[in-house]
C-alpha cells in the first residue's frame, strides 16, 4: 500500500506543477510519433500527404487484403470455422484504410482543430477553470499515452505470439496467427513457417502503430470538446452570479457576458458537427468491422474452442467498442448538464432583450448533439443492442454450423 500511495502521491504532484497546454500538447506529438512510423505524421511542420511510408503502407495493406482472400479460399474446403477466421483480417485492413484516409484527407482540418485547441487553453480565464481543465487533459494524456498505449501492445503481442508459445508447450502443431497464410509459400515447411510468420509480424507492427496514432488523435481532439463545455458551465457561472448580484447587476456587462456564452456555445456545436464529418466513414466502417470480429471470434469459440486468437479478438473487440461508445456517452452526459445549467440562469432578472436570448440558448442547447456513425450515434445504449445483434448472429451461425 506505501509503495502505491507514494507512487499517486508523485503523479498528483507532477499534474500540480503543470498546465492543461502541457497535457494536450504531450499527447498530441505521443500520437505524432507514432504517426511517422506508418507516414501520418500529421502535425510535422514538414509533412507531406504523398510521402513514402505513407504510400507504401496504402500498397502494404491492399496486398494484405490480397492475401487474406487468398487464405479464406485454401480453407474454403476445411469448413466454416477456418474461413471465418481467416476472414477477420480483412477487416482489420479496412480499418487500417479508412484510418489512413482520413487522417490524410482532413490533414488541415486536424491541425486547425488542434490549433484552436492551443487557442483554448491559453484563453481560459480564472483558476477553477484552468485546475478543470488540466485535470481533463491530464486523464486524457495518462489514457492514451500509458492505457492505449499498453492495451494495443499487449493484444497485438498475444494475437501473434500466443500461436506459437501455445504450441511449444503443449506440442500441437504450429498455427500461423489468425490463420494468414502467403501464397506459394509452404507454411508447414520451417522456412514456409517463418516466412509467413515475419510477414504477419510486419503487419501486426503496422497494426499497432496505426491503432496507437489514429485512436490517440482522435480522442487528443475530444479533450478539446470537454474542456469547451467545461468552459461553458464556468461562463454560465459566472453570468448567473453578474445577473443575481441586483446592487451590482450592469445590464451591459451582462449583456457582454452572455454574447461570450453564446459564442462558445455556437463554437462547441460546430466542432462537434465538423468532427463527426470528418470521422463519419471511420467509425462506420471500425463499428461494423469489430462487430464482424467479435461475432466470427466469438462462433469459433463456440464451436471449436481450440484457436487461441479468438478470445484475444472478443476481448480487444469489444475493448475498443466500448471505449468509443463510453467516450459518446460521456460527451451526452455533459451536454444534459449544459442544459440543465443554461435552464438554471435566473434569467428573470435580465432584460427582455436579453431573455429571449437565454430562450433561444436554451432551445439550442435540447438539440441532439452527440458523436455519430453512419447508422446513428455512439454511446453505451448503442454497445448494448449492438451485443443483442452479435448474439442473434452467433445464434443464426451456430444453427446453420450444425
Amino acid at each position: 500500500m506505501g509503495f502505491f500511495k507514494t507512487y499517486f502521491a508523485k503523479l498528483e504532484r507532477f499534474k500540480n506543477e503543470r498546465t492543461a497546454f502541457y497535457f494536450f500538447e504531450a499527447a498530441l506529438s505521443s500520437c505524432n510519433r507514432w504517426g511517422y512510423l506508418c507516414g501520418l505524421s500529421i502535425l510535422s511542420p514538414d509533412y507531406k500527404v504523398v510521402n513514402f511510408r505513407l504510400i507504401y503502407l496504402t500498397l502494404f495493406n491492399i496486398i494484405f487484403t490480397f492475401v487474406n482472400i487468398y487464405s479464406v479460399i485454401q480453407r474454403t474446403s476445411l469448413g466454416m470455422v477456418e474461413v471465418f477466421i481467416s476472414s477477420v483480417t480483412i477487416g482489420m485492413t479496412l480499418q487500417g484504410l479508412i484510418k489512413q484516409y482520413t487522417f490524410a484527407k482532413h490533414r488541415k482540418e486536424i491541425i486547425g482543430i488542434t490549433e484552436s485547441g492551443i487557442a483554448l487553453y491559453n484563453e481560459l480565464q480564472g483558476e477553477k477553470i484552468k485546475k478543470i481543465a488540466r485535470d481533463i487533459a491530464f486523464y486524457g494524456w495518462m489514457f492514451i499515452m500509458h492505457f492505449l498505449r499498453y492495451a494495443y501492445i499487449g493484444a497485438v503481442f498475444l494475437a501473434v505470439w500466443a500461436p506459437s508459445i501455445l504450441s511449444f508447450f503443449t506440442g500441437k502443431p504450429r498455427e500461423l496467427p489468425l490463420e494468414i497464410e502467403l501464397p506459394f509459400i509452404d507454411k508447414n515447411t520451417e522456412q514456409g513457417y517463418w516466412i509467413n510468420f515475419l510477414y504477419i509480424c510486419n503487419a501486426a507492427a503496422y497494426e499497432l502503430v496505426g491503432l496507437q496514432a489514429s485512436d490517440g488523435f482522435y480522442l487528443a481532439l475530444l479533450l478539446n470538446a470537454f474542456t469547451q463545455l467545461e468552459n461553458i458551465f464556468f461562463e454560465l457561472e459566472n453570468l448567473n452570479r453578474l445577473v443575481e448580484n441586483e446592487t451590482t447587476n450592469d445590464p451591459k456587462e451582462v449583456r457582454e457576458k452572455l454574447k461570450q456564452v453564446l459564442k462558445l456555445h455556437q463554437k462547441y456545436i460546430k466542432f462537434i458537427q465538423h468532427l463527426n464529418e470528418m470521422f463519419l466513414p471511420y467509425f462506420s466502417v471500425n463499428i461494423v468491422t469489430m462487430v464482424y470480429q467479435i461475432v466470427v471470434a466469438l462462433f469459433v469459440i463456440v464451436t471449436v474452442n481450440t484457436k487461441i486468437c479468438a478470445p484475444i479478438l472478443v476481448f480487444t473487440g469489444t475493448s475498443q467498442l466500448f471505449i468509443i461508445c463510453a467516450v459518446g456517452t460521456a460527451l451526452e452526459s455533459k451536454h444534459e448538464k449544459l442544459v440543465r445549467a443554461t435552464y438554471d440562469i435566473c434569467w428573470y432578472n435580465m432584460e427582455i432583450t436579453e431573455r429571449m436570448k437565454v430562450k433561444l440558448m436554451l432551445q439550442a442547447t435540447q438539440q441532439d448533439i452527440y458523436i455519430e456513425y453512419l447508422f446513428g450515434r455512439l454511446n453505451l445504449p448503442l454497445f448494448m443492442e449492438i451485443y443483442k445483434k452479435i448474439y442473434s448472429g452467433l445464434m443464426m451461425l451456430v444453427n446453420r454450423a450444425e
